[in-house]
């Protein structure tokens, strides 16, 4: 799939309290490319988005990510990943990177309140490549 916008939406699997996602990139044998999540409104589930090693080049700006039992953001080696301008509402773990990325992984100007603000689980310790950006606003929940 290739050039994909997910536009102004409010998406809530809210059935599904503790298991839902709200968009997941499929780990398939197929690349997912160029696809941008901009100003939507995602909540009440267990994942907001869930992107794994075949996705490339999303850009996850101007959202709302709220009340998420899990991860409002799962990246799993996405490749060229901006996360820009978003805001985490009450959510486990706002983003959590779990995999080496190829290649950069921006986080910047977004506002996180809740419990755990980003984790990364991998090997080296470190979240973003070197030339990712970090000025976030991180506050108290």
């Amino acid at each position: 799939m290739c050039g994909a916008f997910i536009l102004g939406n409010y998406i809530s699997p809210a059935k599904d309290r503790d298991n839902g996602v709200c968009i997941l990139a499929v780990d398939n044998d197929r690349i997912i490319n160029g696809v941008n999540i901009t100003d939507n409104m995602l909540a009440y589930t267990g994942q907001g988005v869930v992107l794994g090693k075949n996705s490339q080049f999303f850009n996850i700006s101007n959202n709302m990510f709220s009340e998420f039992k899990k991860q409002a953001i799962l990246i799993q080696g996405a490749e060229s990943t901006n996360v820009v301008n978003n805001t985490f509402w009450n959510c486990e773990t706002s983003l959590q990177a779990v995999a080496p990325a190829k290649s950069s992984l921006i986080v910047s100007n977004n506002q996180f309140f809740g419990k755990t603000i980003i984790e990364s689980n991998r090997q080296d310790g470190i979240l973003m490549s070197n030339n990712a950006e970090r000025n976030d606003k991180i506050l108290p929940f």
